[in-house]
């Protein structure tokens, strides 16, 4: 069996249509790219049979390596891995003095470490030296051996040269007699011509004697060679090249190097970025480590013979020698770029029927494009460094550099080009002392959002923007679609998009008339991390997450070829010009072509994760349109294209506009009046005694649990003032006391009967129903006051969380109101005081909401699903007065936001609870109480009916809370109370307090500015789970097209060499197709990847879309405003209604 690291099994049984999803035991994967990072382990595909290696066992394996590779990147550790974990503490074995299997592996082999260079060391000599060859004739001793073929016997030296007549580049360790050790000598020592050219290898009686430098994996050979005449003078050059030797000249060559050792070089180039200079002393000091200045120094034939071998390796593999340019029209002739599968390509692996797509759907073949610079390639000034010709000449990814300067004015004065944002500093760095004695100071690179490279272009003193035009001018060149023809969109991302799309039109005027067509089709973002260093303005309108139809486009994909490249560039920096752009033109072509090999994977990986994304974002935002449902509707009808106002300002829905925000010091008020004012839902009606005593009594508990953690942390902390705790532990021991007397009148004699025993009034028990087991609630004859208590725990429970909700909501803002407001240390050492304060009341509620629900699990275990268990992580909320950060995307707010409230509850769902806040002191302000009949026929109050609005609180009200809260739950009036607002209880000092007006515009703009950036991370999870499988489609049509124009250059070709390499590449990429549609088959949604006969994949989104829109409460389509994109060039075309699609 292959050694390669296998993953377990795993069913990963999503939510999503009933897909279930199904990772095999058998695949092996290579890599993943995401807005992350790199996923790896390695990859095959379905090939023929690969040869059969056997399992290393597991102490020998070695861990994966981590460099940023498209096949190989970050995996577990296996084998010897260098710290063990122990996953039940979470700490490494070394902590618990234990070893780790590399030191198991050490020790074992230090113990042998002797015994082993005793046996390496017997291996100097041979038992056989001297001794009678077995070829048994006279006077042939057994003297010469060959190392580079495993386990050779020692032979004389005519039976050694008879054995590697097929193998003359061995090297021969002959045994001196007089001193005594082996000596190493080439073939050529024993009178052995290589014969070139000759059949059978015999020797040529005609031939001609010559030396030759042959050059191999294993060293510098100085050999001699005869040269066949037996059809006239040789044509050495040619001969040479048949016989697997590359000459390195072509007029009587003097050195040749195997294609092996070319081979060898390109693979570890491509690699490790070994430079040529390094790769040749390696193979010097293989020939000789001792005296090595003797052998012959061969690096400049070696790298004129390397680059020729490149461009060939280039054309082999692009198909020049088969003509492959008149089955691609629509490429640009010669060409010798690595193309992605999965953008859209015409004839190749575009929809046929792409353009009847709806425009509101176009995003399925859109093309996504990143443009970044790097200046780690780039170039020393040298002189001569321009008379090296560039071979690839205008075919590869550069631009033939004289049209390129000319075009782009490199020798015409320098004009600055600054930005708007003024953090940006790859458009300010001209004339700087970093591109000091450097011609060129880095290059720029178009990519595709699959890491793809499509073209480069040389940067001289910065990214100006005529030098950027013309590389993305020769990437959509790649693709060539004519003037006048429709086109898919385009969507481009660049750091500096704000100001370089700006006179985009008019420079394409001037330079690209023929492509200004496409400007009409493309869309401009910024890439997430490069967002957060332009002025505010910049998000609503360069965003990808706001902006329809862009898909999950973060585009930060452009750094991760930066790691490759800038070793490229370090080893290319101080090459001429033409080498140079050859070498980064391999390097970006064996990238490439590693991605067409992994993209099947990186699409199945990328599909998966953006599958759960979908779901995540989906099911929030539904539990977002249900606590708000009374707003939805409202804001649904907003307009979500961003407004540009006087040229200079934005506004959008997405983000706080420039209204009076709260001060810190507001939004702790605002919270204890939310704390203080709420009072219980039960009121305005006769609900009769027993509500009164379940309520009471539940207040209570909340007190003893208040107290229990006073004593708690004066326990811990024995120096806090006692006065406190004993003040509190004296008003529950009063109110306890009336407890027991309304008590005694509902159930008496009930306490007296259980024999409490002393102890303090936090710890006695309350005797209500959710206080006894199921069997004494039946003996105790409590199952009606059970029922009622089911009731109010729920009302109480949905009451938390809404009050919840709100301390944070004003949590999360105070926190940025501190860093934004406080100066100081009087400020800030106030504005942590305050901040702990409302830490506090978050988690005092989150343990009441488990007090709370506990009591709910006693009588009534099913609803725990409902009432899930909540820690400080669920209750996590994304600023919405903050920008979007990079990683937002895949935080997830906590469970808190999906939790059930009354404003979620649907019609007629009678478990539906009321939105308020804690300790029972909610005012009823409008609405009545209706009376129905309990379970034991006595009247109790019907939660549903009640209409609340918000709370308000007066300390100088005389009655109390406590009164009106008697009131409240006793009176039969339908008129509702109307306090004042509380007070300020802490001195206001510098900073600006709002009004409650003011204070409920903010919180009402937070939660919109929530809503819509919910919705907006949903939709383009939603476009990018589309776009996935649209491009899935367009990579099995790729493999397919190029497997056909494979099989017809095979059919085509004349010669057997020509056609034998067509079918190879043809079964490869038939390989790639099937795994591809394997692939697609696992992790894909049956209704996106099956698309019947007479429909396309957009009618498939449209119907999808339609089943998906079941979660919501409400037609999302109605009264929407069609999105428009400021930033566009052009007069598009709006977005269709999304209802005319489902109805055509």
């Amino acid at each position: 069996m292959a050694s390669r690291r296998k993953r377990p099994r795993y069913d990963e049984k999503e939510r999503y249509n009933a897909i279930e999803c199904v990772s095999d035991d058998d695949e092996v994967v290579v890599h993943d790219i995401s807005d992350t990072g790199f996923y790896t382990s390695s990859y095959t595909v379905p090939m023929p049979q690969p040869p059969v290696f056997h399992e290393v066992p597991n102490d020998l394996k070695t861990p994966a390596t981590t460099e940023e590779d498209p096949d190989i990147g970050v995996a577990e550790a296996d084998g010897i891995g260098d710290v063990e974990v122990d996953p039940e503490v979470g700490a490494s074995k070394e902590d618990h003095g234990e070893q780790t299997q590399r030191q198991k592996l050490l020790e074992a082999y230090m113990e042998k470490l002797d015994q082993a260079s005793f046996i390496l060391m017997h291996r100097e000599a041979h038992a056989m030296i001297n001794r009678p060859c077995s070829c048994h004739r006279a006077g042939h001793l057994c003297l010469v051996r060959c190392l580079d073929c495993d386990q050779a016997p020692l032979l004389c030296p005519e039976c050694w040269t008879d054995m590697h007549r097929y193998q003359p580049l061995h090297w021969a360790h002959v045994w001196d007699t007089s001193r005594g050790y082996f000596k190493r000598q080439d073939i050529s020592t024993f009178g052995y011509r290589i014969v070139i050219g000759h059949p059978g290898h015999e020797p040529c009686t005609n031939g001609t004697d010559g030396p030759l430098n042959i050059i191999d994996v294993n060293g510098i050979h100085a050999t001699r060679v005869r040269y066949c005449r037996c059809e006239g003078p040789p044509d050495k050059w040619k001969l040479l090249l048949q016989n697997g030797f590359f000459p390195g000249s072509v007029k009587d060559p003097q050195t040749a190097f195997t294609t092996r050792v070319l081979r060898h070089y390109q693979i570890i180039n491509l690699q490790s970025k070994m430079p040529i200079y390094q790769y040749m002393k390696v193979l010097r000091r293989l020939t000789d480590n001792v005296f090595t200045g003797n052998v012959p120094e061969v690096v400049k034939q070696f790298t004129l013979v390397m680059r020729l071998w490149s461009l060939m390796e280039a054309k082999r593999r692009a198909g020049h020698l088969h003509n492959m340019d008149s089955l691609f029209p629509c490429r640009n002739p010669n060409s010798l770029v690595v193309y992605c599968p999965c953008c859209p390509e015409r004839e190749v692996n575009l929809d046929p029927e792409w353009k009847d797509t709806p425009n509101h759907l176009m995003h399925l073949h859109q093309s996504r494009f990143t443009i970044d610079g790097n200046y780690q390639a780039n170039h020393i000034l040298k002189k001569g460094a321009k008379t090296d010709t560039y071979l690839w000449r205008d075919n590869g990814y550069f631009e033939n550099a004289d049209d390129y300067d000319r075009l782009c004015g490199f020798k015409e004065p320098d004009k600055t080009e600054k930005s708007v944002c003024g953090h940006l500093g790859a458009l300010n760095k001209q004339n700087r002392a970093k591109f000091k004695n450097t011609d060129i100071s880095g290059i720029v690179n178009v990519q595709c959002d699959h890491i793809f490279v499509l073209a480069s272009g040389n940067l001289k003193l910065g990214e100006r923007y005529i030098a950027v035009d013309r590389v993305v001018a020769r990437a959509l060149h790649h693709r060539q679609f004519g003037d006048g023809e429709e086109q898919p969109p385009i969507t481009l991302s660049y750091d500096a998009m704000c100001s370089y799309c700006v006179n985009l039109p008019a420079r394409w005027d001037v330079t690209h008339p023929e492509l200004k067509h496409l400007l009409r089709h493309m869309r401009f973002v910024i890439p997430i991390c490069h967002c957060r260093n332009h002025i505010d303005s910049c998000e609503p309108l360069y965003l990808y997450v706001y902006k329809d139809g862009v898909g999950w486009f973060p585009a930060e994909t452009a750094e991760m070829y930066w790691p490759i490249l800038n070793a490229t560039g370090a080893a290319c920096r101080q090459m001429n010009l033409g080498p140079r752009e050859e070498g980064i033109n391999m390097s970006h072509g064996d990238w490439n072509w590693r991605k067409v090999v992994g993209i099947s994977h990186q699409l199945y990986k990328d599909l998966n994760e953006r599958k759960a994304i979908y779901i995540e974002k989906r099911d929030h935002f539904a539990a977002l349109c249900r606590i708000f449902a009374s707003k939805v509707k409202v804001w649904n009808s907003m307009d979500r294209s961003p407004q540009v106002i006087n040229r200079q300002n934005v506004q959008s829905v997405y983000m706080h506009s420039s209204e009076k925000g709260p001060t810190l010091h507001s939004l702790v008020d605002e919270m204890k009046r939310s704390r203080e004012e709420v009072q219980t839902p039960l009121g305005n009606s006769r609900i009769g005694a027993v509500a009164s005593y379940l309520l009471k009594g539940l207040d209570i508990h909340l007190e003893q649990e208040e107290v229990s953690r006073l004593a708690r942390k004066y326990r811990d902390r024995p120096w806090e003032d006692l006065k406190g705790l004993l003040a509190k532990r004296a008003k529950l021991q009063s109110n306890l006391e009336k407890f027991r007397e309304h008590q005694e009148q509902i159930l008496p004699g009930i306490f007296d009967e259980l024999h409490t025993a002393v102890c303090e009034p936090e710890e006695e028990r309350l005797c209500l129903p959710s206080d006894f087991s199921a069997e004494e609630r039946y003996l105790l004859k409590l199952s009606a006051l059970a029922t009622k208590e089911v009731k109010l725990l729920r009302a109480r429970l949905d009451l938390m969380v809404h009050a919840l909700r709100v301390v944070v909501r004003i949590y999360s803002a105070a926190i940025l109101r501190k860093i934004d407001d406080s100066r100081g240390q009087v400020q800030n050492t106030r504005s942590n005081q305050d901040i702990a304060s409302i830490r506090e009341e978050r988690d005092q509620l989150i343990q009441n909401y488990a007090s709370l629900r506990e009591r709910l699990r006693r009588l009534e275990p099913k609803d725990m699903q409902r009432w899930p268990e909540l820690t400080v992580a669920d209750t996590y909320r994304k600023p919405t007065e903050q920008r979007r950060v990079p990683g937002m995307t895949r935080v997830h707010e906590g469970s808190l936001w999906k939790l059930p409230t009354q404003s979620q509850g649907r019609k007629g769902n009678k478990d539906a609870m009321p939105v308020g806040s804690i300790r029972g002191d909610m005012v009823m302000l409008e609405g009545s109480a209706q009376h129905v009949e309990g379970e034991d026929g006595e009247p109790f109050c019907d939660v549903e009916s009640f209409n609340y609005s918000e709370p308000t609180w007066n300390p100088e009200n005389k009655r109390g809370k406590k009164k009106i809260n008697e009131e409240v739950i006793e009176a039969e009036s339908d008129e509702g109370i109307t306090v004042k607002d509380d007070g300020w209880i802490w001195n206001p000092g510098q900073l600006q307090r709002m009004t409650g007006a003011e204070m409920k515009d903010w919180e009402e703009t937070s939660d919109r500015v929530q809503w819509f950036r919910a919705e907006a991370e949903f939709e383009r999870a939603r476009e990018e789970v589309e776009i996935k499988h649209a491009e899935f489609a367009r990579c099995i049509r790729f493999f397919a097209c190029m497997r056909d124009k494979w099989t017809t250059c095979a059919e085509q070709s004349a010669f057997p060499g020509h056609a034998a390499y067509a079918r190879e590449h043809s079964d490869i990429y038939d390989a790639l197709r099937q795994d591809a549609e394997a692939k697609f088959s696992r992790c894909s949604i049956p209704m996106l990847r099956t698309v019947p006969s007479g429909k396309t994949l957009a009618d498939q989104v449209i119907a999808y879309r339609a089943q998906e829109e079941k979660y919501f409460d409400f037609d999302r389509q109605v009264g929407r405003p069609l999105f428009q994109d400021p930033t566009m060039h052009g007069t598009p075309e709006g977005f269709r209604d999304y209802r005319e699609d489902v109805d055509s």
